[in-house]
């Protein structure tokens, strides 16, 4: 799989070009199709291929199991703010029965599409629900910020802390097998203004530095394919990359302290003041 890519991305323009790439599907048919979206709207800082991919696969699940009706994308927002707090798929289809949907998520019921789009969510920091009853319709809601939920428009959900505006300082590469700890990595340098690129692997990330030439690189010590000690040989190793700081940046970065002398080791909850200071100490960012 590619590495994420966080970037600013223009959910209004994201849906419309899925709606466009399903219409050829039901012309002439009986299912009418949709795009709900609000006048109000900032951009959402995220993967743009994998949220297009997370939708394309609700909207072919909608379209499949709706005979005639209709299938809507419809993006609810803050009122005052306009930032993205859902992004639903709702359909006038046949419904699901109560007992059968964290089936469906789980991927206990193959041919939806619908584990994959639960897995990319996950990746992305979001959460996938679903709201359906036999007979009534579905909604499947990509859940983009947190307090909120599929049971209404709730007016005092809050969103997500705001990530960073347009990006001016350049590429960083995190190099990270931990799923749920490298997202807070990446979020902690994009507020700082850097543009993330991510990857699990070890090996990809060393080809990743020598292409990219990122302004500096966060490596996890934990990886399943190459240890985090040998990507930093191999980085170090390369000529070309002699001069991009390498952070060490680990659950159990301490334990590594007599084992990397010198190196900057940062713990997992990563500290956004360490962050800061120890990029500042490498001259990539300003004091």
């Amino acid at each position: 799989m590619s590495p994420l890519r966080f970037a600013p991305v223009a959910l209004d323009v994201l849906v419309r070009q899925a709606v466009a790439a399903v219409r050829p599907r039901i012309a002439g048919g009986a299912v009418t199709l949709a795009a709900d979206l609000p006048r109000q709207l900032v951009p959402l800082v995220t993967d743009a291929g994998r949220l297009a991919e997370v939708l394309a696969l609700l909207l072919d699940n909608a379209v499949r199991f709706t005979a005639g009706g209709a299938v809507t994308v419809r993006l609810r927002t803050e009122a005052l703010t306009g930032r993205p707090l859902r992004l639903d798929v709702v359909d006038t289809g046949i419904g699901i029965a109560p007992e059968r949907h964290a089936a469906l998520l789980a991927g206990l019921e193959p041919g939806t599409g619908l584990p994959r789009a639960r897995a990319l969510c996950e990746e992305l920091g979001f959460r996938l629900a679903v709201a359906s009853a036999l007979g009534g319709g579905t909604m499947f809601s990509v859940l983009l910020a947190e307090g909120v939920d599929v049971a209404g428009d709730p007016p005092t959900a809050r969103p997500l802390p705001p990530r960073a505006a347009p990006r001016s300082r350049g590429l960083a590469l995190v190099i990270d097998a931990d799923r749920p700890g490298r997202l807070p990595v990446a979020h902690a340098i994009e507020a700082l203004g850097f543009e993330v690129v991510m990857t699990a692997s070890g090996v990809q990330g060393v080809a990743m530095a020598r292409e990219l030439r990122p302004r500096f690189i966060a490596l996890d010590l934990l990886a399943p394919d190459l240890a985090g000690l040998e990507v930093l040989a191999q980085l170090r190793a390369e000529p070309a990359l002699a001069g991009v700081p390498v952070l060490l940046v680990s659950a159990v970065a301490r334990e590594y302290g007599q084992v990397v002398p010198g190196a900057d080791l940062l713990e997992k909850p990563l500290d956004a003041a360490a962050l800061a200071r120890a990029l500042e100490r490498h001259g990539v960012v300003a004091g």
